[in-house]
């Protein structure tokens, strides 16, 4: 007990090996008489009797409300652990079905009946909660005499009834069992029992089958035999009117007719009966075993056995074999190298053991940058040079192991891109450019959309770049420039380029004129061209642009001139005619001989061959 006495709790201690232990209670102050509001009292206020730590005490609402609280004390807080305040519910006029009455001042959460008004039986249930009255009839009429059609369909007349009487009476015709009924509110309703029906003559179907039964009581069985064309026999049973299969069926035997055995084969059978099996049937030409075939409710289908089809002649890992049996074992030489063991089985060839190391066929292969190699037919462990296609081109060398193509590129090998896509490009000087697709390594020449010169674009594995030129003023446009006399045209060049090939001079000149460009301005490169007459010196040591009058003054025996646009010399007049032979006598006395030899000879042929006595 808690210092200084009980009111301050209980405490049990257990004493374990001289230490002492507390099992269960506390100490806590007591919770003096005083005033208690919350939610629980309605907030009005409730005087508190004392109460110990740890106990609790049932204390009456406060006089506004009624009800009771179930209060707790714990070191003198107190808490409403049960029960509950309420208003309470003043008496009240009732109407309701069965009874019309006033209602009693009720408190809260108090109960009161009041008896129903004759002819009604029952009573009427009142319950206050929180001021407010909740009212439920159970007040019930008496049934007059009528009728009443239960669940199963039977029709049962019954007389007036007191609301709460009891009848009890049998099932009508075609229906077995008792039934109570009780009286309700107005309707009675079933209390114990029921009808049963019996079951009327008519069919019984199921899947395939159909019989016809008799009348059926309630409860009973029957059995049947089954119909024309099935096996079997049936028990049928009688529930409430329904009939249902209890034991037995009826299985339809399978007609004489052909039946499928597998693609190619179709097999003729007679008449079986359920469960019936045929004889057994041999497989045609080419296939191999028996069949023997069942009937199971009218559907045929391979009871035992089947037909295998045998093999054909053919190939397996490029060695070929000939026609097998079933399940026959055949050892194969390779074309190439190894050797197979195969089998025959069901149509289809397979290898037991072995392998045949067989070449590569033409075909193509896909490297592993997604490029697309084409190849010629390779022997196993050879290889051969095979040719980058689609989008790309370029040679790699491919080998074979064991029909399996691989790429093995040499030093140099693999297969570069074209510059497959339209692309806009822009020169040095901030020109605009459109470049069609071009293949791998070729270049191509773009003229400048606005301004004089050619630009060199090249593709390198699909790259584009400009390999040389620029467009701008500083190329020189097209034009003519007098070369001595002559007016000699010359196309456009690039700025700091040659002609890339000489101009003719026009009618009547003869010769040559190349072009050079700087800055924008055409001069002429090479006009007249001086050729050296001693050997090991070359030509353009004697050039316009290097040789000064003084070296060709003193070197004068050394070279001769030719000139860039010059007027030809007159022709000279044309050679006088010189007789021929005339070859015409020599044909003329050949006829003559040849005529004369064939004369002679036939003359003396025909003296020769004369007939002698």
């Amino acid at each position: 007990v808690c210092e200084p006495n009980d009111m301050y709790g209980v405490v049990n201690i257990k004493c374990d090996l001289g230490i002492p232990t507390v099992v269960n209670g506390s100490c806590g102050a007591p919770c003096t008489p005083k005033t208690f509001k919350s939610a629980a009292t309605r907030d009005w206020p409730l005087m508190l009797p004392e109460i110990a730590h740890s106990g609790s005490k049932w204390v009456d609402c406060p006089s506004q409300v009624s009800g009771r609280l179930w209060m707790s004390c714990f070191d003198n807080v107190a808490s409403v652990i049960g029960g509950s305040c309420g208003e309470r519910c003043p008496s009240r006029p009732v109407q309701v079905y069965g009874a019309t009455f006033t209602s009693p001042a009720l408190d809260h959460e108090e109960a009161y009946e009041q008896d129903c008004v004759e002819p009604y039986k029952g009573k009427v249930h009142l319950y206050c909660e929180f001021g407010s009255l909740q009212v439920s009839s159970a007040c019930q009429r008496g049934c007059y005499a009528g009728n009443i059609t239960l669940p199963s369909g039977a029709f049962l007349r019954y007389p007036d009834l007191v609301s709460g009487d009891q009848v009890s009476m049998a099932c009508p015709e075609g229906y077995t069992g008792f039934v109570t009924l009780e009286c309700g509110d107005v309707v009675p309703f079933v209390y114990s029992g029921d009808c049963f029906a019996h079951c009327l003559p008519n069919r019984f179907s199921m899947d395939l089958w159909t019989i016809e039964h008799p009348w059926i009581y309630h409860g009973e069985v029957m059995e049947r035999s089954c119909p024309d064309n099935f096996d079997g026999y049936v028990i049928l049973n009688c529930t409430g009117g329904v009939v249902t299969l209890q034991e037995g069926g009826c299985n339809e035997r399978c007609p004489n007719g052909r039946f499928v055995v597998r693609l190619g084969i179709v097999m003729r059978h007679a008449e079986m009966a359920h469960l019936e099996v045929s004889p057994s049937l041999p497989c045609p030409e080419g296939f191999s075993g028996n069949v023997r075939l069942g009937c199971t409710n009218g559907e045929v289908s391979i009871y035992e056995g089947g037909c295998p089809a045998d093999c054909e002649a053919g190939s397996i890992q490029q060695a070929p074999f000939n026609g097998m049996l079933h399940t026959e074992n055949a050892s194969l030489v390779c074309p190439t190298t190894g050797t197979l063991q195969v089998s025959c089985f069901d149509g289809a060839v397979t290898v037991l053991s072995g392998k045949c190391i067989v070449d590569c066929e033409p075909g193509s292969l896909v490297a592993g940058d997604g490029s697309v190699i084409m190849y010629d037919a390779i022997e196993h462990s050879g290889n051969v040079t095979g040719t980058c296609t689609g989008t790309k081109m370029g040679f790699v060398q491919v080998n074979c192991s064991d029909g399996v193509a691989m790429p093995d590129p040499m030093l140099g090998q693999r297969c570069y891109s074209h510059c497959a896509e339209v692309s806009n490009m822009t020169t040095s000087d901030g020109s605009h450019i459109i470049v069609e697709p071009i293949e791998h390594g070729q270049q191509v020449s773009i003229k400048c959309p606005e301004s004089p010169g050619t630009v060199a674009v090249r593709c390198e594995d699909g790259e584009k770049f400009i390999a040389s030129g620029t467009c701008g003023p500083t190329n020189c446009a097209a034009g003519s420039m007098l070369v001595g006399d002559a007016e000699v045209p010359f196309t456009e060049l690039n700025d700091g380029f040659e002609s890339d090939r000489p101009s003719r001079c026009p009618d009547p000149y003869l010769g040559e004129a190349t072009f050079t460009c700087s800055d924008g301005v055409t001069s002429i490169l090479n006009v007249t061209v001086i050729y050296p007459a001693i050997v090991g010196l070359e030509a353009m040591d004697f050039s316009v642009d290097n040789a000064t009058p003084e070296f060709l003054k003193f070197h004068d025996q050394e070279y001769f001139r030719l000139c860039g646009c010059c007027i030809p010399a007159e022709a000279p007049d044309s050679a006088a005619i010189i007789p021929g032979i005339d070859l015409r006598k020599i044909i003329v006395w050949a006829s003559v001989v040849g005529v004369t030899g064939i004369a002679l000879s036939t003359a003396a042929g025909c003296w020769a061959m004369r007939p002698r006595k």
